[in-house]
């Protein structure tokens, strides 16, 4: 076997550690050796958060008006606070003829609020989590938020509110969806419908539904043709409002008629029955003198189908136990009426509790159709402005009648149908409720029921 001599064995020990040394030297060498530091100063820019802020550096102000200062090579540490806010400590590394960034948000300091809901003893929540009951006061740390309140009985309100830092003051009143307050004049509930967004309109789905109640009570599908004037659906923004809780009674309008400010009505009922047979004219003089107006088309729907666009008052499934209304006769293609829901005509302004709308109002579908303040037009929904649409139009030769009446099919006491009608029109099955806009109810005392 061959073996190495011990010359050979001296001369391959120092190839290897010559070859080991020149890694070592090639990893470890600095081959980009720094710079030598700039005597010029650098350059520190403002990146904070208030903006009313107050810096320190070594126990002294900083003019900050100019957004940044000029500073010597070094490391620093300032010195950050604001009116509101927990103070910041920062610690930066100026380089000179280099800018630096100073970045500071600040956290504010939690501020007293106070919540107050009507009615009273509402559940208060903060971004899904419970506060406690209406009213409340306690601290909270300025910021955006979700605020909602809740009472059985009413719609719950929702609203995003801005808490800011400094203010002591900061106080909220919410009110829940079918707060109710007496009117004065007549002595009629009205309840409150909260500013919101309503889904106008009948959506494909809404469509379908009703072409399979028409299937149920006609006998075949409904043609889509007829419910061309409730498209296309789209959303709107209704500023708050009050609408009555009944449609306004024989008993209400002859308070009207005593007064000699109405004309009285073509047809004779009882005092809870609905005062039929009133013209749009009618209708609206009776609603300026109890101090209101006619609701709007959109604002009518709104209250009938909620924020979550039921297709009747009371959900999206037809129920012939909770409306007054009449049945289609296929052979001679007219509505008769009904005596199965316990009225062969107008029923009480009170009954059918159970087909109340999402805000509390009763018989929004059926009993008697509703004028509201609108010209009819067709394909007035594909025009109508985003915020508030109402249809004027002078002159107008048609107005709009809602909500169908006792002698309507179950298809037309939907809270998207719409029917045109004359403005003379006196009919049995015409009624009318009012709106009053957000300002205080004519009432001496103001009351809330459930």
């Amino acid at each position: 076997m061959y073996r190495l001599s011990n010359v050979q064995a001296l001369l391959w020990t120092c190839l290897l550690g010559g070859w080991l040394a020149l890694m070592a030297f090639i990893l470890w060498f600095p081959w980009n050796p720094p710079k030598p530091q700039s005597k010029l100063p650098g350059y520190v820019v403002f990146r904070i958060t208030p903006k009313s802020y107050q810096l320190q550096l070594r126990g002294n102000s900083i003019d900050t008006s100019e957004g940044g200062i000029t500073l010597k090579a070094g490391t620093y540490l300032f010195q950050v606070s604001a009116k509101g806010y927990h103070p910041h400590t920062v610690r930066i590394k100026v380089d000179g003829d280099d800018a630096t960034i100073l970045r500071a948000r600040l956290r504010p300091i939690a501020v007293p609020v106070s919540f107050k809901s009507e009615p009273s003893k509402a559940l208060l929540t903060q971004n899904k989590k419970p506060l406690g009951s209406t009213p409340f006061l306690g601290p909270i740390v300025p910021g955006w938020y979700t605020f909602r309140v809740e009472k059985q009985g009413y719609v719950g309100m929702q609203r995003d509110i801005h808490i800011k830092p400094n203010r002591s003051n900061q106080a909220f009143t919410i009110r829940l969806g079918g707060l109710a307050r007496k009117r004065h004049q007549d002595k009629a509930w009205m309840h409150w419908i909260p500013p919101s967004v309503l889904l106008r309109g009948s959506r494909p789905m809404d469509i379908k539904r009703t072409q399979h109640v028409c299937k149920k009570h006609r006998g075949s599908p409904c043609p889509e043709s007829w419910f061309s004037s409730e498209l296309p659906s789209r959303k709107h923004k209704l500023r708050g409002f009050w609408l009555d809780r009944w449609e306004v009674s024989t008993q209400q309008y002859l308070r009207c008629v005593k007064a000699n400010v109405c004309t009285p009505t073509k047809y004779k009922s009882r005092s809870m029955e609905p005062a039929a047979g009133v013209s749009w004219r009618q209708a609206s003089t009776y609603c300026a003198w109890v101090k209101g107006r006619l609701p709007t088309e959109a604002e009518w729907e709104f209250a009938a189908r909620g924020p979550d666009g039921r297709l009747f008052p009371w959900g999206s499934q037809w129920d012939n136990n909770r409306s007054n209304h009449g049945r289609f006769h296929p052979q001679k293609k007219r509505s008769y009426t009904d005596p199965q829901d316990g009225f062969v005509h107008a029923a009480p302004v009170d009954r059918f509790r159970q087909g109340r709308s999402p805000y509390g109002l009763y018989q929004m579908a059926g009993n008697v159709a509703e004028w509201v303040s609108d010209c009819y037009y067709a394909s007035y929904y594909r025009e109508a402005p985003k915020d508030n649409p109402e249809h004027r139009r002078t002159p107008c030769n048609t107005r709009v009648l809602r909500g169908g009446s006792w002698l309507s099919p179950a298809w037309e006491v939907r809270t998207t149908a719409r029917q045109p009608a004359h403005p003379t029109l006196q009919s049995p099955t015409v009624g009318f409720r009012c709106a009053l806009d957000d300002k205080p109810l004519p009432s001496s005392k103001k009351r809330t029921e459930p």
